[in-house]
């Protein structure tokens, strides 16, 4: 709760199909910028101080953006491989499917999500990006049947809508307009988005439920009960990733990797 109440870090992303995390950091801090490598994610390098982002050459470059290193270590977990086709079921705005082409470069991903502005927003980035002939985002309805363009995937990505209590550094309104009692609405949603995506989910692929919660009853026990439903998937041997603001200096994220037998 302490952790919460400080300022959020500012963290970059290294787009490593065109800058490595080492390039980065050696052309931040030969610029004068207090940058270190995080330990979170393979491409974070975290800015202390008082830092104009937009000023860095390498973001006005597109060879970096800003992401928090927790939501780097969520892309990664889903460990994308050239070749696969990836589908990232509550894209947004696009930051974690961007990171996941980062990651793959080979990849054939879908992005969609039910907000079709930030599917704008996320097609803007993207293209500034330079990785938009590799991506495609498509606005879905919340209920009845998908759109085409969303096929079996080698893995999918659910990062479902919850209630952000790892992230209210970023969001200090959310401290007083919400009430603990709203949280109780988001493990059925969680449930429905993990079922109605899984059957998307290849035989020998993969499942990723991720929250950027720190509440139990969003994360392992929404888990636990989809796998109750779904005898064809398993808990992989990966231990669910647990991310804390006060331990890990990020957001706080859950993650856990679901594997498909048939």
């Amino acid at each position: 709760a302490r952790s919460l109440l400080g300022r959020a870090p500012l963290t970059l992303r290294a787009h490593r199909e065109r800058l490595t995390r080492d390039a980065l950091l050696e052309e931040l801090q030969g610029a004068g910028v207090d940058a270190s490598a995080s330990p979170v994610a393979l491409d974070a390098i975290v800015l202390s101080g008082r830092v104009n982002v937009h000023s860095l050459a390498a973001v006005q470059r597109g060879d970096a953006s800003v992401q928090d290193a927790g939501s780097q270590a969520i892309a990664q977990l889903v460990a994308p491989e050239g070749g696969e086709r990836l589908l990232d079921a509550c894209a947004g705005a696009g930051g974690k499917t961007l990171a996941l082409a980062s990651l793959a470069p080979g990849a054939r991903i879908v992005g969609c999500d039910v907000r079709a502005p930030a599917l704008d927003q996320a097609r803007k980035r993207a293209r500034y990006a330079g990785v938009s002939d590799r991506i495609r985002f498509v606005p879905i309805s919340p209920s009845g049947s998908l759109p085409d363009a969303i096929t079996p995937s080698d893995a999918v990505l659910v990062d479902a809508p919850c209630t952000g209590s790892g992230a209210l550094r970023r969001e200090p309104h959310a401290r007083w307009s919400r009430s603990p009692l709203g949280m109780h609405k988001f493990p059925g949603l969680q449930g429905r988005i993990l079922d109605r995506f899984a059957p998307f989910v290849k035989p020998g692929g993969r499942l990723v439920y991720a929250t950027c919660s720190l509440f139990d009853a969003e994360n392992m026990q929404v888990v636990t009960e989809f796998l109750g439903r779904n005898r064809s998937f398993s808990l992989s041997d990966r231990q669910p990733l647990h991310l804390r603001p006060d331990r890990d200096g990020c957001d706080g994220f859950f993650a856990a990797v679901l594997l498909r037998s048939t």
